[in-house]
């Protein structure tokens, strides 16, 4: 029985090999190889049928890969292989998309300094003070002065303030 589960998966690898005349391999860097076996591990059916169903084509699709993976380290691609794991529980990232993967490792590792305000892009003012230019050329081109202060009665205010406690004595509060 062990022979025929060998010579089957030997005909089934025969048939899905690329005979071309190239017969190049290719060597990939650490970073590469690591993002792909987590991937192989968290996808395993996608990727044998999407991304490695000949080893010519794991091979292609690495290679183009390498460029976005090169620069990172196995803590940085651990970061964003968490958040993918994280998304598929949610529901989210159910079959694999190698380039929306390698962009949760990239985003992952982004740092962003939320507390601050962004700068204005070099040659425009920052938002407010468009919006405060643009309310005044309004106001101009309107003839709309701005509205005087009023002045507010407080007499009303101060006889409400005064109460009266238990025994009928006024008190000001």
């Amino acid at each position: 029985m062990e022979k025929v589960n060998q010579l089957i998966s030997s005909a089934l690898r025969q048939g899905t090999q690329d005979h071309s005349t190239s017969t190049q391999t290719f060597s990939h860097s650490k970073p590469v190889n690591y993002f792909f076996a987590w991937l192989k591990m968290t996808y395993p059916q996608d990727y044998s049928f999407n991304v490695a169903p000949t080893d010519r084509r794991e091979d292609m699709i690495k290679a183009g890969s390498a460029e976005y993976l090169d620069g990172y380290t196995k803590e940085q691609i651990d970061k964003g292989i968490v958040f993918i794991r994280q998304q598929k529980m949610n529901g989210k990232y159910l079959k694999l998309d190698v380039d929306l993967c390698i962009g949760a490792v990239r985003d992952a590792n982004l740092s962003r300094a939320t507390h601050k305000a962004l700068p204005a892009p070099e040659g425009k003012r920052a938002p407010k003070d468009e919006a405060i230019s643009f309310f005044a050329n309004m106001r101009n081109n309107l003839d709309i002065k701005p509205a005087e202060p009023k002045r507010i009665d407080t007499t009303d205010i101060e006889t409400e303030l005064t109460r009266v406690d238990r025994k009928g004595e006024k008190h000001e509060a």
